[in-house]
């Protein structure tokens, strides 16, 4: 079922639950369930009384789902592999509950906050304890085309210290996803790709490749810069290191805003911009200043000046130039 059904539509989000189900049952229907992805990919096998609630979307090419499950044993062997002929990346992105498995040969232990990656025509099999997941089903040429053959990606994990902008953001989208857009849905999908790529990046030491890396290593640099906005000690080399990138790849990402520095910068005094002309902010413009890391007021009024011409006084007194 895709999301484009109509005009205007939003995202069309596909639910499941157990709880009406007789719990002697609730294995067997969650694996009839339509459109049962997870249990026509592996045989499973309960190890405490089963219960399941889950959400899904399909986002133009890139499907999403999120799972709160009980533990049980999960097992993708050959016999599978050929029946369904499924071939896609699968992402874990683990919120709560540890796995432990074998992928090919290749033991993997995948603990809170991390990103457990697998690919569907080879083998695998792992417990997870009662966990609370993302899923992430990308395509296999897609993921070649940024970070070259995949054989070394299966039962790789990405440590929570790599993971944790793609884990914050996908937590955030299950905040939201009911009421998102079907519009909204290209936009999110590079998100959601673009933290991918840096976290897989960080974990290997390296970049992407290919045509579309820059771009995307700029739009994960746009979403840090949002997030610190208010820490004063946010700086150039803070970007840098969060990205794993260089100065000079950093210059070059921002290069027509005349660097880092000052992008960092301009988004602070647009931010100041909006909190002034909105009328139901009545904070002191100190605590605004401080809000968004400038090191004391006068300083953000100087620049304010400097860039809308006027102080951020008059400015929130209907005052513009």
């Amino acid at each position: 079922m895709g999301v484009f059904d109509r005009e205007g539509a939003m995202l069309r989000v596909d639910r499941y639950t157990s709880a009406d189900v007789q719990p002697q049952h609730r294995h067997e229907a969650w694996r009839a369930r339509p459109a049962a992805r997870t249990g026509r990919l592996f045989d499973t096998e309960p190890v405490e009384p089963f219960a399941c609630r889950s959400e899904a979307a399909d986002l133009g090419g890139l499907f999403l789902g999120f799972t709160d499950i009980t533990a049980q044993h999960w097992r993708r062997t050959t016999d599978l592999i050929r029946a369904d002929g499924a071939d896609h990346i699968a992402v874990s992105v683990r919120f709560a509950g540890a796995a432990i498995g074998d992928a090919a040969g290749c033991s993997f232990s995948a603990g809170v906050g991390s990103i457990a990656i697998a690919d569907m025509a080879r083998p695998h099999v792992h417990w997870s304890a009662a966990s609370d997941t993302a899923m992430l089903a990308l395509d296999r040429t897609m993921v070649e085309s940024r970070f070259g053959s995949v054989e070394k990606l299966h039962g790789h994990v990405i440590a929570p210290d790599h993971a944790v902008l793609l884990v914050d953001h996908l937590q955030a989208v299950r905040r939201q996803i009911g009421a998102l857009p079907v519009g909204a849905v290209p936009a999110l999908r590079t998100s959601i790709t673009a933290l991918f790529d840096v976290a897989l990046m960080m974990s290997l030491g390296q970049g992407p490749i290919g045509q579309g890396a820059e771009a995307r290593t700029r739009i994960v640099a746009e979403q840090i810069v949002a997030r610190r906005l208010g820490q004063p000690s946010f700086s150039v080399d803070r970007l840098g290191a969060e990205l794993g990138v260089s100065r000079s790849t950093l210059f070059r990402l921002f290069r027509d805003e005349g660097g880092p520095a000052a992008y960092i910068a301009a988004c602070r005094l647009a931010a100041a911009e909006r909190a002034l002309a909105d009328g139901r902010d009545r904070r002191r413009l100190a605590d605004i200043a401080e809000g968004l890391g400038f090191c004391d007021a006068a300083y953000f009024g100087r620049l304010f000046r400097e860039r809308f011409g006027v102080t951020p006084g008059a400015y929130r007194l209907g005052e513009r130039r």
